[in-house]
């Protein structure tokens, strides 16, 4: 198979003008074939005029575009995505949608649009309708819905976004997590959810995160117990975080099938005492928090295992 190679297909430009043009004139006509592509790629990655997205902003950033859109309304945040979608070959590496008045995110808002980081900020956000990120669903791979008014998980609208890394559900009002809460994010490696109203989460809630999920925070919530059903089919988690809830007994098992972790946070939480092995199934446990609790009594084998 023949493979190209630029230095020996530069030597042939040269040996072909140089006899017409001159070696000067050759080598300066070679270095600008051989930079136009570039300057092609670069010319395709321009943010279209402001007074066509406006109130929105746009940068140029070195791996797309960055644009923001903060303090307006549904209305002229879907004039500028109708306008980015008028833009071919467009790479819109943050889009960030900021204190806006946006209770609810259409279907298709993005159709047309690659789009590799998505934030939708404390904008109101309760609705997200199953078709409104499904056709980005092979380019994004990080998603913020944080400080919104979400008051389940948006799991319909989630399914289609397959590489998917960081999902950010945090200071919503979401006050369970049912069966299949994240299906189709196999390849989903941060999951927060810090600050909400959770205390259920059912057994089969992280279905389909069990080889790649490695960061959980569950922070920040209203859980009573360690919710060890659900947690225990996440054999690759690296670090959970259970701080500021209301966990008041930690028992043995209660971590069995973490075996892979290696940060455990349980600070500021309502224990008073630390049972015999309970933590026996965290053998690579390096970093375990404990402070801001009632601790009273910590049993000689509470931390046998961890040798």
């Amino acid at each position: 198979m023949d493979v190209f190679r630029p230095t020996t297909y530069s030597r042939r430009v040269q040996t072909f003008l140089a006899p017409k043009f001159g070696s000067s004139l050759a080598t300066s006509f070679l270095c600008l074939l051989l930079l136009l592509p570039c300057c092609l790629l670069q010319s395709v990655q321009q943010c279209p005029p402001h007074n066509e997205i406006s109130p929105c902003q746009c940068s140029v950033k070195k791996n797309g575009l960055d644009i923001l859109c903060e303090f307006t309304d549904n209305q002229k945040i879907q004039h500028t995505m109708t306008t980015l979608k008028s833009k071919s070959g467009l790479i819109i590496f943050y889009l960030k949608l900021r204190h806006n008045n946006l209770p609810k995110l259409t279907g298709f808002i993005f159709f047309g649009l690659d789009i590799r980081h998505l934030t939708i900020h404390n904008s109101s956000l309760a609705v997200v309708e199953e078709s409104s990120l499904s056709s980005i669903g092979k380019a994004l791979t990080q998603l913020d819905l944080s400080q919104n008014s979400l008051a389940v998980v948006p799991s319909p609208a989630l399914k289609s976004l397959n590489h998917l890394l960081i999902l950010n559900l945090n200071h919503n009002k979401i006050s369970a997590l049912h069966s299949n809460a994240f299906q189709g994010l196999d390849t989903l490696e941060i999951l927060t959810i810090f600050e909400n109203k959770l205390s259920l989460i059912e057994p089969d809630s992280f279905k389909g995160l069990e080889k790649k999920l490695k960061r959980l925070n569950l922070g920040g919530n209203e859980l009573t117990r360690v919710p060890q059903t659900s947690l225990s089919k996440l054999e690759n988690l690296r670090k959970l975080e259970l701080l500021h809830n209301r966990i008041a007994l930690i028992e043995e098992g209660d971590f069995e099938g973490l075996h892979n972790l290696d940060s455990l946070v349980l600070a500021h939480n309502q224990l008073r005492t630390i049972p015999p092995r309970v933590f026996a199934h965290l053998p690579l446990l390096n970093s375990l928090e404990l402070d801001g609790n009632h601790i009273h009594t910590v049993d000689p084998a509470a931390f046998s295992g961890l040798e």
